[in-house]
């Protein structure tokens, strides 16, 4: 939901916060790695009128590592030492 709610609300600060370190987003023949590519690759989504609102999918969670699995793509979260959950991978068909 806080993906959800920084694309609707269109803020790089939320989002950027949302991905760990090294992340990798990868958008239909479009990827990027790393906090300042992702912001700019979901910003740029942004500009051309989408936001994101995920579907239904399946969350499946082994210690700190969580997939989620849904039909228009998936996700690997991580939990940081402060317990928060960051994407580090993401990938989705075109947006």
């Amino acid at each position: 939901m806080l993906l959800e709610d920084a694309s609707i609300l269109h803020d790089t600060e939320a989002l950027a916060r949302l991905f760990a370190d090294g992340a990798l987003v990868v958008q239909g023949d479009r990827s990027a790695r790393g906090r300042e590519e992702v912001t700019r690759l979901v910003a740029s989504t942004w500009a051309a009128g989408r936001s994101h609102v995920a579907g239904e999918g399946r969350i499946l969670q082994a210690r700190d590592l969580a997939l989620v699995v849904r039909a228009d793509g998936i996700s690997v979260l991580r939990r940081g030492a402060d317990g928060s959950w960051r994407y580090a991978i993401v990938s989705k068909g075109e947006p």
